[in-house]
């Protein structure tokens, strides 16, 4: 496993877990603390070219097992459009620099927030997150429709966290563009992803 098959891996798994706990909260109104801790410490926190670092292998089992079995056997089809979707809507973002500068300054107002609060987690880092999303991203299209029961999604606490979650993966896929992924690559070379998952997991486990 060359590092550039780790950290695109890592990267993907990132994403890839934010989209799973989206799919719980619009389904079932259930969150996992734990992996959405995960995927937010990692946007809020700055990147230093250490992506195990930044999330820690463990923390993204989870996220593994989804990418090795949407590489797969992918079962879900709102799993694998939403990350199309997600996919088209970070290559976009890297046109756009404005828009870029805006989420990064963003991003260091709420790294202020979240030593002030306590927590990537708490309420008013999560709101703060997911102003960000809809300021900057929800206006890009192709716009994410989330799917799943009204009851769940119509709750103000639940939409603030998807929104944040799907920044939180919007930035994962931007690490995964750094190390040398790309949607092309991934078709082609989706057995070298699938390697570097499997070592990952036997590693970890």
């Amino acid at each position: 496993m060359t590092p550039a098959d780790r950290n695109q891996a890592l990267a993907l798994a990132a994403a890839f877990q934010a989209v799973s706990v989206v799919i719980d909260i619009a389904r079932h109104g259930r969150t996992n603390t734990a992996l959405v801790r995960t995927c937010l410490q990692g946007l809020v926190q700055p990147y230093q070219s250490d992506l195990a670092g930044l999330y820690g292998i463990e923390q993204l089992r989870p996220g593994l097992i989804a990418l090795q079995a949407q590489l797969t056997h992918p079962q879900d089809p709102h799993f694998t459009r939403y990350a199309v979707m997600l996919l088209h809507l970070e290559s976009r973002l890297r046109r756009q620099p404005d828009r870029l500068q805006g989420i990064a300054a963003g991003l260091d107002r709420v790294r202020r927030q979240v030593e002030y609060f306590g927590g990537a987690d708490s309420g008013p880092v999560i709101a703060a997150l997911a102003h960000l999303y809809s300021e900057h991203v929800s206006t890009l299209r192709p716009r994410i429709l989330i799917t799943g029961e009204r009851a769940y999604l119509e709750q103000a606490q639940n939409a603030e966290l998807i929104r944040a979650l799907l920044l939180s993966a919007l930035r994962a896929l931007s690490f995964w563009r750094q190390h040398g992924g790309s949607r092309f690559g991934l078709i082609l070379r989706r057995w070298r992803v699938l390697r570097a998952v499997a070592e990952l997991l036997a590693v970890d486990g």
